[in-house]
């Protein structure tokens, strides 16, 4: 099969689920329906993924990211998705499912989902807003320094053939100057032996009485 989609979902299914939004808050809120979130597949320097293709019986690692930061997607019931995600990790008693589209030999398009999977196999420290938060700016900083240092690194290579190619183009210029010049003197000395030849058939007539002509000059 192969996965070229560079997105997928996670149905969360927490519909009537019960939550809070703060530690001081004691009415909880509800959230009415299940959750689908899409999810941008990228690989490890933070790029949308190539088209994977997974042969049978491979097993390939996926990396699914969420559009914006849990903390900054508000809900209809009030508080955000991390407060809704948070709960459910605590309670560990709800599901989730992930479905990525791919491509199999028979089968054009296929929408391939997971077994149900318990919020209560996520490890235990993610439940806390302290390990969360911590985790998502470790990774959202280290995410941003693989970017920028594979921006340097294209940047770096753009530098490197723009100074080739002025060195090519300084050589060019270089040849055309030659060049320009050579024909120059060429033109010259093509000048030169042509006023050269016309004096040599300047001729004097002379007449029988002693006397000269004007000289004529012949081409």
């Amino acid at each position: 099969m192969s996965v070229s989609q560079q997105t997928c979902e996670v149905e969360l299914m927490l519909g009537g689920y019960a939550y809070t939004v703060s530690e001081d808050e004691a009415k909880p809120r509800e959230q009415r329906d299940n959750v689908t979130l899409e999810m941008h597949l990228l690989d490890d320097g933070g790029y949308p993924i190539e088209p994977i293709v997974i042969e049978a019986g491979g097993v390939r690692l996926i990396r699914a990211v969420y559009r914006t930061p849990l903390s900054e997607e508000p809900l209809p019931a009030g508080g955000t998705l991390y407060d809704l995600l948070n709960a459910a990790l605590q309670g560990a008693e709800r599901n989730w499912r992930l479905t990525v589209h791919a491509v199999l030999q028979r089968n054009a398009a296929t929408a391939i989902e997971s077994r149900k999977l318990s919020f209560r196999d996520i490890h235990a420290t993610q439940a806390d807003a302290r390990f969360g938060q911590a985790a998502l700016r470790r990774e959202t900083t280290d995410g941003l320094r693989r970017l920028l240092k594979a921006r340097d690194t294209e940047l770096s290579e753009v530098r490197a053939e723009l100074s080739t190619t002025r060195t090519s183009l300084a050589g060019a210029e270089e040849r055309v100057g030659e060049l320009i010049a050579a024909l120059r003197e060429q033109q010259s000395s093509a000048a030169e032996s042509g006023r050269v030849a016309v004096q040599s058939e300047t001729v004097t007539e002379v007449h029988g009485d002693g006397a000269t002509s004007p000289p004529e000059s012949g081409v």
